[in-house]
């Protein structure tokens, strides 16, 4: 007994250390798996904040190639034109070649654009692959750390087992040498033992027999089971059988529909491009053959406005410059817009030149060829001084304004700037808070008494811009 309890206490000491060292490794596992972590954390972060920028720059791409899609179909449009009018003799060769050149660039800058956004697209896949490499990869170490805290936490749990294995194996081996400096005068108390032991046995035997029992009953249960798989492999069986019916009856209806949608793709006519159908070409129920135009279709998400000015102001101008589009009658029904194209010729006969604009139409309120008003702004003059238009005179070829001063007119010669018909530019003659009279200003002359009212101000006391008002363009 004593030797017995002495193997088991070494044994119980080499258990402790063997879970002391899986505990270690477990520590060990469990750093190296938040190191893991934190570095896939930051390959993501890192990953995230190059998608954002990718992202900026696929942003940027798409629009650069709407433009470049825009200027492309616009100078097809001029260079289809120019190509018949240069076949009716309408224009010169020179002038076609400069269209079909304007064409070719804008063709060029397209092809570039649709070629820079698809490196755009294709850096951003590989940020995003990049990003769910990391996140797999710290998924992969979150995993990691999971299992080895699991591995550390049943280290520990052996490890605790151990030292009481230990603690134990150690109390019997000090108490098996206790017993066996006095074993020879417990022999009385060892028979008596053996006497308890034997009645275990018979105990254990008994507690067999019952094992024997439950045994017998699982088998039954087991047996029983066993039918009940065979029954439901039938049903199985049965069930794949219904399925296979079920895929052919697919199979007949999938080819029914393949033939009927054929048969219906025949009466179906798809345009090649998107747009608005501007013009019917055939009635319904007309026969027409190969080639023959049925619809016109334009995109009118974006229109070109065109206005005809007088020669002298279209030299004032140039590209960038501001315009006021008026829709309709109401003042409020004004769409600000930018000078895109101010063109090099003027018409001999008119003796006026156009000026373009592009403007937003994707709710279609313009319609194709319709006329609109456009003011153009010819000069603009900021922190001026500026007074009614109604409140100058020009008096025997001198521009005068009234002010009133003391119950009485006083005449003041002024110099005028621009005017936009509604307020005009007063460079020299008249101070900020002049009170100046614009009721009655024609009947009034120099120290006439008056009497006055103060009148709202109109104007915004920021600047004067000088328009070009009336302007028709369509």
């Amino acid at each position: 007994a004593r030797d017995a309890a002495v193997a088991a206490r070494d044994g119980a000491e080499a258990d402790v250390s063997r879970a002391r060292a899986s505990l270690e490794a477990a520590g060990a596992k469990a750093s190296q798996a938040r190191a893991a972590m934190a570095g896939a954390e930051a390959d993501a972060e890192r990953a995230e904040a190059r998608i954002e920028g990718e992202r900026a720059k696929v942003s940027q791409a798409e629009a650069d190639l709407r433009s470049a899609d825009a200027d492309l179909a616009y100078w097809g449009a001029e260079y289809r034109r120019d190509q018949a009018l240069l076949a009716e003799g309408a224009i010169s060769e020179s002038e076609a070649d400069a269209t079909r050149r304007s064409f070719e660039v804008a063709k060029s800058a397209q092809q570039a654009a649709a070629a820079k956004l698809d490196a755009a697209r294709a850096t951003l896949r590989e940020s995003e692959a990049a990003l769910a490499g990391a996140r797999q990869a710290y998924e992969a170490a979150q995993e990691a750390l999971r299992a080895s805290e699991a591995a550390a936490q049943v280290a520990q749990a052996d490890l605790e087992k151990a030292q009481a294995a230990l603690a134990s194996a150690g109390a019997k081996a000090r108490a098996a040498e206790a017993e066996a400096i006095g074993a020879e005068t417990d022999v009385a108390q060892e028979q008596s033992l053996l006497a308890g032991e034997i009645s275990a046995v018979e105990g254990a035997e008994s507690r067999l027999e019952q094992a024997r029992y439950q045994l017998e009953q699982a088998e039954a249960r087991e047996r029983e089971a066993a039918s009940v798989v065979e029954a439901d492999r039938n049903m199985v069986l049965q069930a794949q059988a219904q399925a296979r019916e079920a895929a052919a009856a697919a199979t007949g209806a999938y080819e029914s529909y393949v033939a009927q949608r054929t048969v219906s793709d025949y009466t179906t006519i798809r345009a090649l491009t998107s747009g608005v159908v501007s013009k019917r070409e055939a009635d319904p129920g007309t026969l027409v053959g190969p080639g023959k135009a049925i619809l016109a279709i334009g995109a009118f998400d974006a229109v070109r406005v065109q206005a005809k000015v007088a020669s002298e102001h279209a030299d004032l101008l140039s590209p960038g410059d501001t315009a006021y589009v008026r829709l309709s009658e109401d003042p409020a029904d004004v769409v600000t817009s930018t000078v895109t194209t101010v063109f090099p010729a003027a018409d001999m006969q008119t003796r006026t030149g156009t000026v373009e604009l592009t403007l937003d139409n994707r709710g279609l309120d313009l319609k194709q060829h319709e006329f609109v008003k456009v003011d153009l702004v010819l000069q603009r003059h900021e922190d001026v001084l500026v007074v009614p238009s109604e409140a100058v005179q020009n008096l025997d070829g001198q521009d005068v304004v009234f002010v009133h001063e003391e119950g009485s007119a006083r005449r003041v010669d002024v110099t005028t700037g621009v005017d936009n018909g509604v307020m005009t530019e007063i460079i020299v003659g008249l101070d900020p808070g002049d009170a100046v009279i614009l009721k009655n200003a024609s009947k009034v002359s120099d120290g006439v008494a008056v009497s006055t009212e103060k009148a709202p101000f109109m104007g915004t006391g920021d600047g004067a811009e000088g328009t070009g008002g009336g302007h028709t363009g369509h």
